[in-house]
This record gives C-alpha cells, sequence and structure tokens, in this order.
C-alpha cells in the first residue's frame, strides 16, 4: 500500500493470483481512497519486465614479456514487456470518495518466467541474473505525472516442456566394445514434466536384462546449465583499443567456484569439447581460483554447468529385470532451485541423465527434459486489504481493461477476499 501524507490518499493494487503463465489474463483492482482530490485527473495501470545479467570477466595480455591482467563485468539487459494503459481519464478532476477499479489485461505469450541467481566469492559478485515483472497502480495529475503508486511483483512460468513422457532404449552388450554378451532394455518414466522448486521428482526406472553380464548399478544425475548472454560490450572500456588490436589471443576467464570436478563449466560463443580440459591452465589469483578457457575478445557468453543431484540406484543381475523408483529431491544446499527459464539474456534449463553401469561395456544412457516451476508470489500471499477498502464501490474503467461483470461476480475475483487489516 502506498500512501501520500500530505494528500491523505491511498491506493492499493491487487491481482486475483500471485503466479500466471504465457498468455494469461490478469485479473485484479485498484482501490482508490481520495481524500483530497486536487489535481487528481486519471489512474493508470503499468506492467513491466526485465531481464538483465552481469558476469565477471578477466582479459589477460602481455607487455614486455610480462602478464597483464584486468577484471570488469561483461552485462547484459532487455526490456521484455512495457505497456501503460489509463483505466480512468477525468479531466475535470476525480471526485473525492473510495472507488474499486476492476481491470484485466493480458499477457502476451513467449514471455520468460521468472529468474534470480547470484554467486558471490569473498563478499564480491561473480554473476547475477534477473527476469522480473512488475504491476504498477498509479494515480495521475492533470500532467498525467504520478501522485501515488503502488507496485507488486507478479510470477511468470516459463514455458512447459510438454506432458508426461517415457523413453526406453535396448542396446545390445559387448564386453571390450567386440564380444556379444546379449541385450538390455533401460527404460525411464516421469509422470509428468513440470515440477516446483523445493518438492521432488520420482523417477521410474526399468532394467530387462537378456544379457550374460551383470548391470552393476543406474547412475541418475539432474543437470543444471544457466546461460548468460552479454549485449553491452564493455570489454572495451577495461582495456585499451591499442591493446584490444594488439591481442591475437585473449583470455576470458570466468570463475568456476561451484563446478564439480570432471564437469567442464565455462563456454563462450561455442561448446568447449571436454577433450579441450587438457588444454586449460589454472591461475592462481590472490584470493581465488580460474579456469582460463582461450577464446576472442568479443566472447559475450557464460554458461554454468553444474550437476545439483548425483545418486546411483542398484542395477540388475543377468538373466532378471527390475524397477526402481529414484527421488530426486528440486533443492541444492536445503535451498530451492532456480526455475527455468528461456529469455534472450539469462537462461536456465535441467535436464535428467540416466545411465547404466556396465564392467566392459560401453553404458546405455537416456536423457529426459525437465521444467522447474518458480516459488509461489510470497507477496501476494501475504497481502491483506485494509479496511477501507470494503467500502469502496466498482468504478467504472476504460477501453479493453473493463471485466465484464459476470467475470466480477464469478469465482474468478474470489481470490481478492482476503481478511481487511484493522
Amino acid at each position: 500500500m502506498a500512501e501520500n501524507t500530505e494528500l491523505k490518499n491511498e491506493i492499493e493494487l491487487k491481482t486475483t493470483k500471485g503466479e500466471y503463465n504465457q498468455k494469461d489474463v490478469i485479473y485484479g483492482c485498484i482501490y482508490l481512497r481520495l481524500r483530497n482530490s486536487n489535481s487528481s485527473r486519471s489512474i493508470a495501470l503499468l506492467i513491466q519486465g526485465i531481464e538483465k545479467c552481469k558476469f565477471q570477466v578477466t582479459v589477460s595480455t602481455s607487455k614486455d614479456g610480462e602478464a597483464l591482467y584486468k577484471k570488469g563485468y561483461r552485462c547484459g539487459q532487455r526490456e521484455i514487456l512495457h505497456k501503460k494503459v489509463q483505466l480512468v481519464d477525468s479531466p475535470g478532476g476525480i471526485p473525492e470518495g473510495t472507488y474499486k477499479y476492476p481491470f484485466q489485461l493480458a499477457l502476451p505469450d513467449s514471455i520468460p518466467g521468472v529468474f534470480y541467481q547470484r554467486l558471490q566469492k569473498s563478499q564480491k559478485t561473480v554473476h547475477e541474473a534477473l527476469i522480473q515483472y512488475i504491476l504498477t497502480a498509479e494515480l495521475q495529475d492533470q500532467e498525467f505525472e504520478p501522485l501515488l503508486q503502488d507496485k507488486k511483483p507478479i510470477v511468470v512460468h516459463g514455458s512447459s516442456v510438454g506432458n508426461p513422457i517415457s523413453r526406453s532404449i535396448q542396446q545390445a552388450v559387448k564386453s571390450f566394445f567386440c564380444i556379444s554378451r546379449g541385450d538390455i532394455l533401460l527404460s525411464v518414466r516421469l509422470p509428468n514434466r513440470d515440477f516446483a522448486t523445493g518438492s521432488s521428482i520420482d523417477l521410474q526406472i526399468g532394467l530387462q536384462n537378456n544379457s550374460s553380464i551383470d548391470v552393476r548399478s543406474v547412475s541418475i544425475r539432474l543437470i543444471r546449465v544457466v546461460k548468460l548472454i552479454s549485449n553491452e560490450d564493455d570489454l572495451k572500456k577495461m582495456i585499451s583499443a591499442s591493446q584490444i588490436a594488439s591481442i591475437n589471443q585473449t583470455a576470458l576467464i570466468v570463475r568456476t567456484d561451484t563446478a564439480p570436478k570432471g564437469i567442464l563449466k565455462v563456454t563462450g560463443g561455442g561448446k568447449i569439447h571436454p577433450e579441450r580440459q587438457q588444454e586449460m591452465t589454472e591461475m592462481d589469483d590472490e584470493e581465488d581460483d580460474f579456469q582460463t578457457v582461450k577464446l576472442c575478445p568479443t566472447t559475450k557468453c557464460y554458461t554454468t554447468i553444474d550437476t545439483v543431484f548425483d545418486n546411483f540406484c542398484d542395477g540388475c543381475a543377468s538373466q532378471t529385470s527390475t524397477q526402481r523408483i529414484v527421488n530426486i529431491p528440486l533443492t541444492a544446499a536445503s535451498e530451492p532451485l532456480q526455475p527455468s527459464c528461456n529469455g534472450k539474456v539469462v537462461k536456465c534449463s535441467y535436464v535428467i541423465d540416466v545411465e547404466t553401469n556396465i564392467p566392459w561395456t560401453p553404458p546405455i544412457e537416456i536423457s529426459l527434459p525437465v521444467a522447474i516451476l518458480p516459488k509461489p508470489n510470497s507477496v501476494w500471499q501475504t497481502q491483506e486489504l485494509p479496511a477501507w477498502t470494503e467500502l469502496c464501490s466498482n468504478a467504472p474503467v476504460l477501453g479493453d481493461t473493463a471485466v465484464p461483470l459476470n467475470i466480477i461476480n464469478s469465482d474468478v475475483y474470489k481470490g481478492l477476499t482476503s481478511p481487511p487489516k484493522t
């Protein structure tokens, strides 16, 4: 709730729910308590969506045979959505009173879901990424400048990856890649592929071992890939143009503090294959370790790959079959996982990898993409309407934002019936 003590006016914004999918219609109300109507002309509704990121980089070059390093940040930012609509326009001024303005506003399709991640080391930001949406109710003066505002976040889910899925692979088993030992059928099933962060996934695994070799175990991993894309070329701000021109090979050093062993965490401008890991070098900084990958100065991508779950279950003996259910918690260090998103600047995706462990035999592998949904909108859940909103009467709204009466009187608006504050 926003309050202007000079005008003694109040404005309150409340939506019927806190979370939305792409193309959903946002229903809600703007409540206005107008005690002094001087200069008050209009009511506006603004929705904004932004995505932005920054990640730390270190450029290395040499001068007179001496290695030189300079740290800085690459940044990315994009306005996803910016729309302002006038709900009320009264050139003669809005009369004093208490009003309720029901509104509707459709979200566009193909907008990314919300996201936030910040990684720090030694109280310094290594990388930070954000996708957020803000809804603002605004009381405006005669020049359409804001007099009062009330802002509320809304949670937008990313696009779904689809319905329940089952996959299976039947593969011939060959010891030492040449001696045939029969075949093994590996199958996995997910009851759905959209999961709330902080919950868990029950992954169903089936094995039909028609070979003469035991399957020792089955490995299960949940892998997260976060990609940040810079659209601001601040690399030139860190070193001079003459230095850039003289550099044939520039080392872009990206922190990889959470990288599990054996997993390559850094890419730029394209994938770096695991066989190139031996080309990577490590530099001992005064306070941190870095992995160094040789890239061109125009590299604008930062990618981290984390294994957030890594476990195994028992396999099965030769000429037997088995069914297993593996529970995968959607937490990391007791915190809910970041949600999936697919923005232009910030991307986050998850995949479940299932792999057999068979002696002297190539593994059988299946990968399943999954979507992690964001946490519920805690601001909406805890918001309570002040007591004066109970006295508000419905007021007309302009244009397409007006809500039909049958919807106002339907179950849609039951989300606004929170207990009033005293």
